[in-house]
């Protein structure tokens, strides 16, 4: 009897061993396969791979890979998807993932994808690339979004916006003074990011409006002249508009105004908002605006974002002339020239933190696709089938813990918010 019990056993054992040979066997065959770019081939070996091992994240993900690759993105997703619930860590799951959403034109669910990629490891090469690849995926949903409202509106199907959402439009220059042509966006810029800090509003990103000025080919100028404010506010999915001026008044001194627009009727609210002081007190001048433009909005601001909107962003003008000539090159895709003003605003004002944060965001995309995958693939071998891990001599375990049990299809608020990052272990000590 027991022999026979240790022959049971054995044959167990051989037969699980052929079974785990086989999966084994045809996820090599698979991978060789789809690095020789037979797609097809590739598929069935990696589709027998998973029968072998349905519970094996890397058969998983090379499936995903396999059927993005052959045009078939919806297979993909859920592959991959598959092999993240059981490695939520891996880096190549994540691009290829982002890569499927961009595919079927997702732009934001693709976006999002990135963004948690490059939240694994600061160490990793690839991160620059793909914070180059967000602003161009960024780009690309605005877009699809701007000829969607335009379709809707030429049918007369759009849908009014909520009531919480507002945009700021860049400021006319009143005098056509060339000397304030660049405070134009910069000023729309700084009011964009203080009314950012209101917590019950949602702002329209400012990119946003160029976005449809490249679409409607107009000026600024022409778009003020041609575009009404209820039509400008539905393009821009904005309840209200903050529309404003700047005149010189002398060789020193200068006057903003500004006011809220209701874009369902075209009203004003309140009374506006006027502020007059010299060229250097631009930035000053421009809080007086908001703190106006906040009560002909009847908002109650809490103490905490008072606080949060007080400070000056900068007190250099000169290096604040420059941030705003940077928004202007980015807006025309001329990065070079872009990355050049950010840095000379933040060498004049060290302190200059919105400056250093739009420098940050730009990264100037240097490799093909194709590179981005091998680069994805080499960081890989170099790092194991972990490549999220850090090495850096000590003990230290990175893991972004997701939930991934609800997430079908993607959802992006829930990836995003549902992250944690936990690190253990010993800390490197310089």
């Amino acid at each position: 009897m027991k022999t026979v019990g240790l022959i049971k056993i054995g044959t167990a054992l051989f037969l699980g061993g052929l079974v785990i040979g086989c999966g084994n066997s045809n996820l090599r065959s698979g991978r060789s396969l789809l690095k020789q770019n037979q797609y097809a081939e590739a598929i069935a070996r990696l589709e027998a791979a998973e029968r072998d091992s349905p519970e094996n994240w890397l058969v998983k993900r090379e499936l995903g890979i396999a059927y993005y690759r052959n045009d078939q993105s919806e297979k993909a997703i859920e592959k991959l998807m598959q092999a993240l619930k059981l490695r939520p860590t891996n880096g190549r799951s994540l691009l290829y993932l982002g890569l499927c959403y961009e595919q079927q034109e997702k732009y934001a669910e693709a976006v999002s994808v990135y963004r948690v990629y490059n939240q694994l490891s600061v160490l990793d090469p690839l991160r620059k690339e793909l914070q180059a690849r967000i602003r161009e995926v960024h780009l690309k949903e605005l877009q699809k979004e701007v000829k969607q409202n335009l379709s809707a509106l030429e049918a007369g199907r759009i849908q009014p916006a909520e009531p919480n959402t507002m945009a700021i439009l860049y400021f006319r220059n009143l005098s056509q003074t060339e000397e304030l042509a660049p405070l134009l966006k910069g000023i729309a810029e700084i009011l964009t990011t203080d009314f950012g800090k209101v917590q019950s509003l949602r702002l329209v990103e400012r990119i946003k409006l160029q976005v449809l000025l490249d679409e409607m080919k107009l000026s600024t100028s022409e778009f003020f002249d041609q575009v009404q404010s209820p039509k400008a506010g539905r393009l821009l999915g904005a309840s209200q508009l903050i529309s404003g001026g700047i005149e010189r008044l002398s060789e020193t001194s200068l006057q903003i105004n500004a006011g809220a627009i209701v874009t369902a009727t075209g009203e004003l609210r309140g009374d506006g908002a006027q502020a007059t002081g010299g060229l250097s007190e631009v930035l000053a001048l421009e809080k007086v605006l908001f703190f106006d433009l906040i009560k002909d909005l009847d908002i109650k601001l809490s103490e905490t974002e008072i606080e949060a909107v007080k400070p000056l962003p900068t007190k250099n003008i000169i290096a604040f002339v420059a941030f705003c000539k940077g928004l202007d090159f980015e807006d025309k895709n001329q990065l070079d020239e872009a990355i050049a003003q950010y840095n000379r605003a933040a060498q004049l004002d060290p302190g200059f933190a919105l400056a250093r944060e739009k420098r940050e965001q730009i990264s100037i995309q240097r490799l093909s696709l194709a590179a981005i995958e091998k680069l994805a693939e080499h960081q890989e071998r170099l790092s194991g089938t972990e490549p999220t891990l850090l090495d850096t001599g000590s003990k230290i375990g990175l893991r972004l813990g997701l939930d991934y049990q609800e997430l079908s299809p993607f959802d992006p608020n829930t990836f995003r918010t549902t992250g944690v990052i936990t690190i253990t272990g010993d800390l490197p000590r310089n």
